[in-house]
């Protein structure tokens, strides 16, 4: 995913709406790079409004966009706890292939192993 570009002549709001939208978009069919990036574009949101954002056009302006911001952003949070059940799911199935099940019939919780390899 490349690095979304900040038009600064325009209402922040407005291109953040549509950066919202380009994520959701690609978050759709979520591929690993598209779900690196999420985090580092979530956060640089977050940073935005800390900043405050700068809409020229007044409060009236700001009003109208929260709404659709907000819808957004619930929906790349429903997107993402979708992609966290998915991975759960495999995680899960790869504890059942690979260590079996105990006694009660649940799935036996193997550790990650650390390992280092070296070439020398």
């Amino acid at each position: 995913m490349q690095p979304m570009q900040r038009r600064v002549a325009s209402c922040q709001l407005d291109d953040l709406l549509a950066e919202l939208g380009q994520l959701r978009q690609k978050m759709m069919t979520p591929r690993p790079e598209v779900l690196d990036q999420v985090h580092i574009f979530l956060e640089r949101i977050r940073r935005q409004f800390e900043e405050g954002i700068n809409c020229p056009t007044g409060p009236a302006k700001l009003r109208e966009r929260v709404p659709a911001i907000r819808r957004e952003l619930a929906a790349i949070a429903l997107l993402l706890e979708s992609a966290n059940g998915f991975f759960e799911g495999w995680k899960r199935i790869r504890a059942c292939l690979s260590g079996g099940y105990n006694g009660r019939g649940d799935p036996v919780n193997l550790e990650p192993q650390s390992r280092l390899c070296a070439e020398g």
